[in-house]
């Protein structure tokens, strides 16, 4: 995962923070479109882009913290 000003978007490019695979997150808020999340001390927004995505929150946060 990428994280850009806090935030992490469902397009497939990168930039910003880079977030390893199994890193320690504590889930914070989770919305119809986003979910807020800690990692390392910063709040970071993934926002899902469904019309780009092709997929509900529910399959983003399985994708992504499955």
């Amino acid at each position: 995962m990428h994280a850009y000003k806090g935030r992490v978007d469902t397009v497939n490019y990168s930039v910003g923070m880079f977030i390893p695979v199994n890193s320690k997150v504590t889930l914070l808020e989770s919305r119809s479109n986003k979910i807020k999340f800690l990692y390392k001390g910063k709040t970071i927004t993934l926002l899902n882009r469904e019309n780009f995505s092709g997929i509900d929150i529910e399959q983003v946060f399985h994708r992504y913290f499955g």
